[in-house]
């Protein structure tokens, strides 16, 4: 199966919305609108919703803004699509933690963070999640699966990103429910080029 073009990590910073509903998301749409109001058009860069719009002014006023939001739904992620970097993926059962962001070192920091910290890749909910992103070094991805006695209402509240109110431990299990561990497994990436390269752990 072909390599997916992974999902950076420390791109964006951790204050992202639950779910589908991300600041990414929100941002596509923010700029459709203005688009739409300005009589502009989306740079190229902005993927399928930037293509969708166009470069003309024509072209971004006949653009609903249905088709804006469903063209950044689109571009991000699914359970199924991280499954290539993490296995099987399964909602309101599992979590994903990066336990090495942004890099294995305290030495290396980028947006504000000196590794190594957690950056939930999935929170527990929902049909969408975060490829793997290092931009340092050797990350391990800790996938924890939790038994039936982890209420489904202890992942109401995650979100991705950094883990700024310490809801996990520092091996990547959601601390509501560390006597419901059922598995860990542990998935290790690198970045050491243009693609993603398995690690050692």
């Amino acid at each position: 199966m072909p390599m997916m073009e992974p999902w950076d990590e420390q791109a964006e910073p951790s204050r992202m919305r639950r779910g589908a509903q991300s600041v990414a998301f929100a941002a596509l749409i923010g700029f459709g609108l203005v688009a739409c109001s300005l009589k502009v058009g989306l740079p190229a860069g902005f993927g399928a919703a930037g293509r969708a719009l166009g470069e003309g002014a024509a072209e971004a006023e006949a653009v609903p803004v249905a088709a804006v939001m469903l063209a950044a739904q689109q571009e991000i992620p699914t359970v199924d699509e991280c499954s290539t970097y993490f296995g099987t993926v399964i909602p309101e059962r599992m979590t994903v933690v990066d336990l090495s962001a942004p890099s294995p070192k305290k030495s290396e920091c980028k947006f504000g963070y000196c590794g190594p910290n957690n950056f939930v890749h999935y929170p527990g909910h929902g049909r969408h999640c975060k490829f793997p992103g290092p931009p340092f070094g050797c990350h391990r991805y800790a996938k924890t699966t939790y038994t039936e006695a982890c209420p489904v209402s202890s992942f109401s509240d995650l979100t991705f990103g950094f883990d700024s109110g310490k809801a996990f431990t520092d091996e990547g299990i959601l601390k509501a429910c560390a006597a419901a561990v059922e598995s860990t497994e542990m998935h290790c990436w690198s970045k050491p080029g243009p693609e993603l390269e398995p690690c050692e752990c």
